[in-house]
């Protein structure tokens, strides 16, 4: 039998600066819809956004009947507007596998590196914007049902805590 102990110590706070203290939070709000077209979410704003996962359906399944999605910036600017075939492709690339039907990931936190290799350059400070909207693109003639029609938005992001 062999014993191993690990001792940690704080450093002295006034001698070595601690690094903030940040909370990480993982958040699903669903949108509903009733028509073809562009469907908005507004990102509420609060701590910088790694990531957003969204599962599209129509009628009650998970659907690819989507043209495209795009992240717009204070109601003017459009940084990403992406089709859903190269959504798909960057998915693809960035996880290694394919995601099932329905299912995008916006990745802001990776900027087209390896899982867990990010380098923070794409990620979004929604305090520092007026309003941050992903707007989805559902394609037009696709089947929708009465109420059964959700776009699932779950958000990961970090927030300092205030000390």
């Amino acid at each position: 039998m062999h014993v191993y102990q690990e001792f940690y110590e704080v450093p002295d706070p006034r001698i070595v600066q601690q690094p903030p203290l940040f909370l990480h939070k993982i958040l699903q709000e669903t949108t509903s819809y009733s028509s073809t077209g562009d469907v908005l979410y507004t990102v509420p704003r609060g701590g910088s956004l790694l990531a957003l996962v969204q599962y599209v359906r129509a009628n009650a399944n998970r659907t690819d009947s989507i043209d495209g999605f795009r992240t717009v910036f204070n109601k003017t600017d459009t940084p990403y507007n992406e089709e859903r075939q190269l959504k798909r492709i960057v998915n693809r690339l960035q996880y290694g596998n394919e995601w099932p039907v329905g299912c995008y990931i916006h990745d802001f936190y990776h900027a087209t590196q390896e899982p867990f290799e990010g380098d923070s350059r794409d990620i979004i400070d929604t305090e520092a914007l007026a309003s941050l909207e992903q707007i989805t693109a559902i394609t037009s003639g696709t089947t929708l049902g009465s109420g059964t029609n959700f776009v699932d938005s779950i958000r990961r992001i970090v927030q300092v805590v205030q000390m």
